[in-house]
């Protein structure tokens, strides 16, 4: 693995947009939970991040709620279960007619990418992990990486991220 630090403005830049979004997407997707009684839940991966649903408790109607995934996120069904109640199908039209009016709440990784002259492709197989601490985005990748961004020890990236 190599360690490496910038504080160029187009970096810094990308690294604050990305971060702005995922407040936003956070404050959203919150909002969302707090509306149906749940928890929101986020995904994260090499491609960015997303809202996946909300994590309700166990007594939540299965009527109107899928069952947890592999994220422990639930979303409202397509249809209410056959021989659902009144008020359950009511339940569902309001949680569905929510989730629907949502906006899409997705922070894509590309303008960060793209601020070090790379795309998502490029860490598939090397992997990508980066935050900011005192002015500078410190990255982690197997991926070798040009100027303007130094290379650094694992020791100064270590100290970093501790401190961050």
């Amino acid at each position: 693995m190599a360690f490496y630090k910038t504080n160029d403005p187009e970096v810094v830049g990308a690294w604050n947009e990305r971060l702005a979004g995922l407040r936003a997407m956070q404050a959203q997707g919150d909002a969302l939970a707090d509306a149906v009684g749940g928890k929101a839940v986020f995904t994260h991966g090499l491609h960015g991040a997303r809202f996946a649903g909300v994590r309700l408790p166990a007594s939540a109607n299965r009527a109107v709620w899928t069952a947890r995934d592999k994220f422990d996120a639930q979303r409202p069904r397509v249809r209410v279960k056959p021989g659902a109640s009144e008020a359950e199908k009511s339940a569902h039209s309001k949680v569905a007619a929510a989730f629907r009016a949502a906006p899409s709440n997705e922070v894509s990784m590309d303008g960060l990418y793209a601020s070090i002259g790379k795309s998502w492709g490029d860490f598939v197989f090397a992997g990508f992990g980066a935050f900011f601490h005192d002015g500078f985005v410190y990255i982690e990748t197997e991926v070798a990486l040009a100027s303007p961004i130094i290379e650094i020890l694992g020791s100064e990236y270590a100290a970093a991220k501790a401190a961050a």
